[in-house]
């Protein structure tokens, strides 16, 4: 009987391992790390024509395809910026019910 209570404290700890970083907001992802990395690809994409990789019409549209992309994520990362609070305004995607 005795060895349920560590049982269930393991457990505990387990279950709490597990959902603890789908409750927080990563690092990356609130300095606009999906920003960063559709500049940093605008950039390889000019540099890879420059050197003559890629074509310049493929590295026109590549570059507007990123561009496009790079406007939704600095779109997105100002709707769903922290509230006056300081807290997220909407729920992390972990929390979702199967």
């Amino acid at each position: 009987m005795l060895i349920w209570l560590p049982i269930a404290l393991l457990t505990g700890v387990a279950v709490l391992a597990v959902l603890f970083p789908l409750g927080s907001r990563s690092k990356a992802r609130d300095e606009g790390g999906d920003v960063a990395f559709y500049r940093a690809r605008l950039t390889e994409i000019e540099g890879d024509a420059a050197r003559g990789l890629i074509e310049p019409q493929d590295a026109e549209a590549a570059k507007i395809e990123a561009a496009r992309f790079l406007l939704a994520a600095e779109r997105s990362g100002a709707a769903s910026s922290p509230d006056s609070t300081g807290t997220e305004t909407s729920w992390p995607r972990g929390w979702a019910c199967p």
